[in-house]
């Protein structure tokens, strides 16, 4: 998503009252650079706020310390549909070890 499309999706929020939950997807939607603000600003104005990820995301190092930042966020698990058993394994690995990680944020 560009910073353009971003800010049309927050002006949208901030001029609609009838929205009531921003769906996020994406390959990895957290490693947008707009993401952090379309959550933040989503949040500000009483959005539910999904974001749907493997939550393998959260092993990297950039966003290890937004455990906090995450509270709030309603998340659905996604996984790989043609993964081989050696990568499920490893995926699996990485989501244990971040809902560990998020369990002193509430979840």
């Amino acid at each position: 998503m560009s910073p353009d499309t971003a800010e049309r999706v927050l002006a949208l929020l901030r001029n609609s009252g009838s929205i009531e939950t921003v769906d996020i997807t994406g390959g990895a939607p957290e490693l947008n650079p707009n993401f952090r603000q379309l959550v933040e600003e989503s949040h500000a104005q009483g959005r539910r706020v999904i974001d749907r990820c493997n939550l393998t995301i959260l092993l990297e190092r950039a966003l290890r310390t937004w455990q906090s930042f995450w509270r709030g966020t309603k998340w659905i698990l996604r996984r790989a549909c043609r993964a081989t058993r050696a990568r499920t394994w490893i995926v699996s690995a990485g989501v244990a070890f971040s809902i560990r990680a998020l369990k002193p944020c509430g979840y």
